[in-house]
Parts: structure tokens; C-alpha cells; sequence
């Protein structure tokens, strides 16, 4: 089995976020683990790995797993596009805000790839965490009363 590990930070995301210091940014580190650490579990499960990598930043040491270096905004969007379709699975790890995780799983559903992740209908409604709230409760679940308040309020 051949699944693809996209990590937003480490993995070209922050090609879209321009003007961006990819080196600099402060979860680099914290994603890098992530990744690596599913890395090295998808590894040792026997799994053929290929992962994604900003090409400003330096690749880990001696992967386990094929890499694919990300120049670009663009080339990120098509290598997801292309891999996607090619592998049989496909890991997402990315921050919610800003819509980076559903957007990403959008494009992967739309290439007709198969999420081992969440799926876009799951992303919309965890990440609206009033709508969350509201579908627990229609389904018998106690939830704290919650209200929403705009910026100002």
C-alpha cells in the first residue's frame, strides 16, 4: 500500500501563505515531529510512504519514505492533484484556520483520492464549532450552552 503524508507546514503549505519565511516559521518544528512520527509508524506497519517537502527547508535525515520537493504554491496544489490519484491512501495534517485543512481535502476528493484523514464533510462541521455543537445536541448529546459572539460584542 502506498499512502501519501502531506503535512501542511513541512510539506509546501506555506508556499500559499506568501509572504511567507518558511524557516522561520514558528511550528515547523511541531509539525516536522508530527510527520515524522506518522512516518515512522506507517514504516514500521510496512507501509510505502511518499511525503511532501518544502524544498526551502532542509529534508529529514535518511527518510524512510519517497520525497516529493514543493517549489511553489502551484506545484504544490498539482503534486497533491497527481499524488492523490496515484496513491492509495492519502494522510492530511494541517492547521484548520484559514480553511488549509478542508481546502486540502477538497482538492484530494476532487481528484477522486481516498482520505485515510477526515473527510471534508467531517472538517466543515468539527471546524464550526457551533454547528459541532448543534449536531451533538440533535443527537442526544449534553453540550454546554454555548453562544456565538461577533467581534465588538
Amino acid at each position: 500500500m502506498r499512502v501519501l503524508l502531506y503535512e501542511y507546514l513541512t510539506g509546501g503549505g506555506l508556499w500559499s501563505d506568501e509572504p511567507s519565511d518558511a524557516l522561520g516559521h514558528p511550528l515547523v518544528a511541531e509539525g516536522r515531529a508530527m510527520a515524522d512520527a506518522l512516518s515512522d509508524d506507517l514504516h514500521r506497519a510496512g507501509v510505502t510512504l511518499v511525503r511532501f517537502q518544502d524544498a526551502r527547508l532542509a529534508a529529514a535525515s535518511e527518510p524512510p519514505h519517497e520525497q516529493v520537493a514543493i517549489t511553489s504554491a502551484a506545484h504544490e496544489r498539482a503534486a497533491l492533484a497527481d499524488w492523490s490519484r496515484r496513491a492509495d491512501g492519502v494522510l492530511l495534517i494541517a492547521p484548520e484556520q484559514g480553511g488549509r485543512l478542508l481546502d486540502r481535502a477538497r482538492w484530494v476528493e476532487k481528484q477522486g483520492g481516498h482520505l485515510l484523514s477526515a473527510d471534508s464533510t467531517f472538517i466543515a462541521l468539527a471546524t464550526d464549532k457551533t454547528r459541532t455543537g448543534q449536531v451533538l445536541a440533535a443527537a442526544g448529546v449534553a453540550v454546554p450552552h454555548a453562544l456565538r459572539l461577533e467581534p465588538g460584542e
